[in-house]
């Protein structure tokens, strides 16, 4: 005789991998980014501050508008998607303010970095509790591993913005905070593909 799955098979096998908590190519970005700023920064700390600094506001604004895209979504969705959408203005309304003062140049580059350090610090406490919210343990540590990247780069734009502490101290956590992002990234696309097959199998 041959079992015939019900739609609560179907539905308990997507919860069990959960593939929709936070998208693997996200991290694998966010991994890549980091692993390569890491090493730019230990060979040549003094330009890929600026550099970073620029990217990092972009990246704020440009994530951020996505968010607001797909806001109707995420709020519909409530918990993790709330957060990810408030996470998501929050982003784009400070990296939107600093790139915007960045191509006028009413920005020092030190005024600048403290700017950007207290968005960073925003985003990455948002993040955090995003990851508390999320309940796959794959999307947590993911989301704590991001969050860690972004409060440990608001902290070193605020406070720590010498080349010595630059190439001693960030390059280095940069580049295992991205390797980490990277690993768990691969785990996550490992899980979304084993829910669909399985949900495949199962419909």
């Amino acid at each position: 005789m041959v079992n015939v799955p019900t739609s609560d098979d179907i539905v308990n096998v997507a919860m069990k991998y959960k593939p929709w908590a936070g998208s693997w190519w996200n991290a694998l970005i966010q991994g890549l980014l980091a692993l390569a700023l890491g090493i730019f920064l230990f060979m040549n700390p003094l330009e890929a501050t600026r550099v970073l600094a620029q990217f990092l506001a972009l990246y704020l604004f440009i994530s951020g508008l996505f968010a607001i895209e797909a806001g109707p979504r995420l709020i519909a969705q409530a918990g993790v998607g709330k957060i990810a959408y408030y996470k998501g203005l929050a982003g784009a309304l400070i990296g939107g303010i600093i790139v915007f003062l960045l191509i006028l140049q009413w920005l020092s580059n030190d005024t600048g970095l403290l700017l950007l350090g207290v968005g960073l610090l925003i985003y990455g406490a948002i993040g955090l509790y995003q990851a508390y919210a999320d309940k796959s343990r794959n999307g947590q540590i993911i989301g704590y591993i991001s969050s860690a990247l972004f409060l440990f780069l608001g902290l070193a734009a605020v406070f720590f913005r010498g080349q010595n502490v630059m190439r001693t101290w960030v390059a280095p956590v940069l580049m295992v905070l991205g390797v980490g992002l990277i690993i768990m990234a691969f785990i996550r696309r490992s899980n979304a593909q084993k829910a669909k097959a399985e949900a495949a199998a199962a419909a």
